[in-house]
C-alpha cells in the first residue's frame, strides 16, 4: 500500500487506460491502510503496557508483595 500511497497519479493514470476510475477508489484503500496502521499502533502500545505490567507483577511476586502484586492485577484487568 505505501507503493499506492507514494504513486497514486501514476496507478490511476494506469487503470484508466483500462477504463477504469480508480480515484476514489484509491483513496478508499489509502483510508483503509491508515486506519489499520492507526489500529496497529494503538494495539501495539497496549500490547508494551500489558508486558511492562505482566513484568511488574511478576517481580512483586517474587519478592514477595504478593498483595501488592494482585492490587496492581485488578487494576489491570478492567
Amino acid at each position: 500500500v505505501a507503493h499506492i500511497r507514494e504513486n497514486k497519479e501514476a496507478f490511476a493514470k494506469a487503470l484508466s487506460k483500462r477504463n477504469i476510475d480508480a480515484a476514489t477508489l484509491l483513496d478508499q484503500v489509502i483510508a483503509a491502510d491508515e486506519l489499520r496502521r492507526n489500529s496497529q499502533s494503538q494495539l501495539d502500545e497496549v500490547l508494551a503496557d500489558s508486558n511492562k505490567f505482566s513484568k511488574e507483577i511478576g517481580m512483586l511476586y517474587k519478592s514477595g508483595e504478593a498483595q501488592k502484586a494482585n492490587l496492581l492485577k485488578e487494576k489491570t484487568a478492567g
